[in-house]
């Protein structure tokens, strides 16, 4: 799923942390930061990835860690959670291409796969977050149902 790279300097090539689990720990703690500059930081590195081949299983592999401390695994399941919400649609909704996201089909696919066991194997931040994640999936996969 991810590669993880020698060492890459924190939150300095946000196409790092796409292959990078620990990288993209590093952006995720970031988002939790007390500093505002940090946190600003961090959720630039995060809005870089947004759509980079590769960036949901990664992201989807840091949420189901268990190495990964809790409030790390809730930020990212909640991030998830809003770029599903806001990109899964297969087709092109937005006039302003600049602003789509397209993931891949594998990168689809890897998070349809793993999500019914994360959410079997969650705790009680990251359950609510991958349940609703699943429900926008669903709603989008399968529209009339």
């Amino acid at each position: 799923m991810c590669k993880i790279p020698r060492r890459i300097p924190q939150l300095k090539v946000a196409e790092a942390a796409a292959m990078d689990p620990v990288a993209l720990q590093q952006a995720l703690a970031g988002t939790l930061s007390a500093n505002q500059a940090e946190r600003n930081a961090a959720e630039a590195a995060l809005s870089g990835l947004d759509g980079a081949p590769g960036y949901l299983p990664c992201l989807f592999s840091v949420i189901t860690s268990q190495q990964v401390q809790p409030a790390v695994r809730q930020a990212g399941s909640i991030y998830l959670k809003n770029l599903v919400g806001k990109h899964w649609q297969r087709k092109k909704l937005l006039a302003d291409e600049a602003k789509l996201i397209m993931f891949t089909e594998e990168d689809k696919t890897a998070v349809r796969d793993g999500i019914f066991e994360a959410l079997m194997g969650g705790n009680n931040q990251t359950r609510p977050q991958l349940a609703d994640t699943l429900r926008k999936i669903c709603h989008v996969d399968f529209p009339g149902e």
